[in-house]
């Protein structure tokens, strides 16, 4: 029994020796060929197309902000065709400088007329942890604001002061509480309000809802203050179908519907310089249109 075992072990051993020297003796089977029959050519004309949409949009520039020392624009350029960054533009038909300490991956720019600086977000390698950051303009390098342990959002520039109003998860990792912080001044951040879940700053002031919690399911957004600071203008949907665009009377506390009339959620706001009209886009089946 036991010298039966022992050639029942040597056979299992070299079973892979003998499968090798089969294949070597009968040859290794061809697969199967491969064939091109029912397949039709492949148009040329789709990939042409998109090449030369790329190459079109080397060229094309998008208006990011006002450099707030009154210098010139801030713009989005591409270089080697599909790396859109930051450049700076100082006239008209002057030649954009590029910003290379500026990331690719920028999602807040922030500044305001008469300030030395603007205030810049991303996060780092993709991990979703916006990061504020100030940036005194020209060729300096950015200076961090906030920890890398936390998810910070901006949120206001003080009118008639120095500082900044943003959220961040800082306290415990998951609600956004409010803070102040003058950039200027890396540190000085102090926290004025702490809540619960998800909480945007549109503005400076006193805290005042204008939503009450028997709304139910009630969807805001983009909120800013009208050019006098007496009224409030956003989107909402609440009582209505669509998110429509509303202005908000902060001295009386009415509230105006103003895109009654459209049947699509409004999706954004601006305003111009004066405040005297509203240029508002709208999702109308999947396209955005103002």
């Amino acid at each position: 029994m036991r010298s039966t075992m022992k050639w029942i072990a040597l056979a299992v051993a070299t079973l892979p020796v003998h499968l090798v020297l089969v294949l070597a003796l009968i040859g290794v089977p061809k697969p199967p060929a491969i064939s091109a029959k029912g397949i039709g050519r492949v148009g040329w004309r789709p990939v042409l197309d998109d090449a030369g949409q790329l190459w079109r949009s080397r060229e094309s520039k998008s208006l990011i902000n006002w450099m707030p020392d009154g210098s010139g624009l801030l713009i989005q350029g591409r270089r080697m065709i599909l790396d859109a960054r930051l450049h700076t533009l100082s006239t008209a038909a002057g030649e954009p400088v590029f910003l290379p300490q500026i990331p690719r991956n920028v999602s807040g720019v922030h500044g305001d007329l008469g300030r030395e600086y603007m205030v810049l977000a991303w996060d780092t390698d993709g991990d979703e942890q916006s990061r504020l950051y100030r940036w005194d303009l020209r060729d300096t390098d950015p200076v961090l604001l906030t920890s890398e342990s936390e998810l910070a959002q901006f949120g206001a520039l003080e009118p008639d002061g120095p500082r900044i109003a943003y959220v961040s998860t800082r306290r415990n990792g998951t609600d956004f509480d409010v803070y102040v912080m003058d950039p200027l001044v890396p540190g000085s951040d102090r926290p004025i309000l702490e809540v619960e879940g998800m909480w945007r700053v549109a503005g400076t002031g006193a805290l005042r809802h204008i939503s009450d919690d028997t709304d139910g399911a009630v969807r805001h957004g983009s909120p800013q203050w009208s050019r006098d600071g007496t009224a409030l203008y956003y989107f909402s949907d609440r009582a209505k179908e669509f998110s429509h665009l509303r202005r908000l009377d902060l001295r009386t506390g009415d509230e105006t519907v103003l895109s009654e009339e459209i049947p699509w959620d409004v999706s954004s706001i601006q305003q111009t310089g004066d405040g005297d009209l509203l240029l508002i886009g709208v999702n109308e089946d999947g396209r955005t249109r103002h």
